[in-house]
């Protein structure tokens, strides 16, 4: 409830809350429409049949990347007798390196060749004019 004085009058405290909830409201009625066009806006930019693609190969990208982080080091270091391959963590490293280095000089070059040709754009930055 609200907190009263001695004398039946609202605590100055009381009133400040009063205050401040009824700006909130009008804050969240003045912003209303400002997020309803953002989730429209973001609404239409899911509906995009290029940029749906673009997150499925993305997530089909990312999947296959996450396994081989995660099991291809297993399988190097398992034993023979297992079906490992029994390296050593160094050479585990140095193959890792190598896709790296492999992975980094295809972002820079296939990347960019396939969004231009297939989303005609550079790299996404069209998509992300809402945020």
């Amino acid at each position: 409830g609200i907190p009263y004085r001695g004398d039946g009058e609202p605590a100055e405290e009381a009133h400040a809350v009063m205050e401040c909830h009824s700006y909130s409201k009008l804050v969240s009625s003045e912003d209303q429409g400002r997020k309803k066009a953002v989730w429209q806006g973001l609404k239409e930019l899911l509906l995009d049949p290029k940029l749906q693609l673009l997150f499925c190969v993305y997530s089909s990208t990312c999947f296959v990347v996450l396994m081989v982080d995660e099991t291809f080091p297993l399988w190097c270091v398992s034993n023979l007798e297992y079906g490992g391959l029994s390296w050593e963590s160094s050479e585990v490293g140095s193959v890792l390196g190598a896709i790296g280095g492999c992975l980094v000089v295809f972002q820079l070059t296939a990347y960019s060749y396939v969004m231009k040709t297939c989303f005609d754009t550079s790299p996404p930055s069209q998509y992300f004019r809402l945020l």
